[in-house]
């Protein structure tokens, strides 16, 4: 069992710390020491058994949570993805759907490690690029006059 400091000091590590923040922060003092020396003084605690193996467990339980959170977040993209698709097979695409749906889609390829640059949904990639070639003549149009 770790004293309520040396806890405090892996639990900083598990927030993302540095071993040198971590060590300030469980282990407050009114003397300014040198960052050598907190350093030393981190590196020796760390090193310690009973601490390393608390590190290892805290580490395995947010593993443990990430990975849980991780199977939550693709359910719930995939519910999204799939109302967003129906809304558009009922009602065509429109302002709220589509975006939902791209968006789902977008996220779920990056939580699979997919790199996905560009989706085309039934042409409105070209309608698109018809509106910008059209603001584009009326721009050169306000140009010349």
């Amino acid at each position: 069992m770790l004293t309520p400091k040396r806890e405090k000091f892996v639990q900083n590590l598990i927030a993302g710390m540095s071993q040198r923040e971590a060590y300030r922060g469980a282990f407050p003092s009114s003397v300014k020491w040198k960052d050598s020396t907190v350093d030393s003084k981190a590196s020796e605690l760390f090193g310690n058994d009973e601490i390393l193996e608390r590190y290892r467990e805290l580490q395995q339980e947010f593993a443990d949570r990430a990975l849980y959170t991780r199977e939550e977040a693709v359910s719930d993209l995939r519910w999204m993805q799939r109302e967003a698709r129906d809304d558009i097979d009922e009602n065509g695409i429109n302002k709220a759907n589509a975006p939902a749906f791209l968006g789902a889609t977008k996220q779920l390829a990056d939580l699979c490690g997919l790199n996905i640059q560009k989706v085309e949904i039934s042409g409105v990639d070209r309608e698109i690029s018809k509106l910008d070639a059209i603001i584009e003549q009326v721009q050169d149009g306000a140009d010349d006059a």
